[in-house]
């Protein structure tokens, strides 16, 4: 595959380029009813011409999917996965007992669950190597 404008993957490289790139996520036209509409409205060079439209349209996915402050990930599930996670990364015997214990309190947690499989079938350390 040959790239013609590898302006982009220059920028990504910190490699000097005749103008800055602009990356577009074109994804939000695939699911999002409020982006199509305002699309309808607007062509794409208009949107990125008005302030008041790009940070509409920018907007949108963050308030549809709410992403989580820091604050909110101090909750007790998530405090319990993170220090089981540690001791997995460090190899630390004492991984099994607490990915065992954030299971017992959480069985819905399938990222947890799948750790704890790999360490009651021996596996150690959070590297997986796939063939």
């Amino acid at each position: 595959m040959i790239i013609q404008n590898d302006r982009f993957l220059k920028a990504c490289r910190r490699e000097e380029t005749d103008r800055t790139p602009v990356w577009f996520m074109r994804q939000a036209g695939r699911y999002m009813p409020e982006y199509r509409v305002v699309r309808a409205r607007h062509s794409l060079l208009e949107i990125v011409k008005t302030p008041e439209l790009a940070v509409e349209v920018t907007l949108q996915p963050i308030r549809a999917f709410e992403p989580q402050t820091a604050g909110q990930h101090a909750d007790a599930k998530a405090q319990s996965y993170l220090t089981a996670f540690a001791l997995l990364e460090a190899n630390d015997p004492g991984a099994l007992a607490a990915f065992a214990t954030h299971v017992g309190n959480w069985a819905d947690d399938q990222l947890a669950g799948f750790h704890l499989k790999r360490l009651l079938n021996g596996t150690r350390g959070t590297r997986i190597v796939q063939d």
